[in-house]
């Protein structure tokens, strides 16, 4: 794993609507300050979220508007850097 990259790992490959993803965030560093959006042509829900240590289960209700398919955003603010990873 790039030491600066964030990795994004779901507990499923799929979801219905309904259930919850559970996804894990590895984190480049640690008490970091995340930006989590879920998107489409479009930003749909916008969350911070302070992360402790260098990784934190980020949970995402899967709601019908997400259909078919959503994108999850995550960027780490921790000082002047920003690092994004999309899944």
């Amino acid at each position: 794993m790039d030491e600066k990259a964030i990795k994004l790992v779901s507990d499923k490959k799929s979801y219905k609507v309904g259930e919850t993803a559970h996804v894990l965030a590895m984190l480049p560093a640690d008490k970091a300050h995340l930006l989590v959006t879920t998107e489409l042509a479009s930003v749909i829900t916008v969350r911070q979220i302070d992360a402790p240590g260098r990784s934190i289960v980020i949970d995402v209700p899967i709601d019908r508007k997400y259909e078919p398919n959503v994108y999850l955003d995550v960027s780490l603010s921790k000082t002047a850097t920003c690092i994004t990873r999309a899944s």
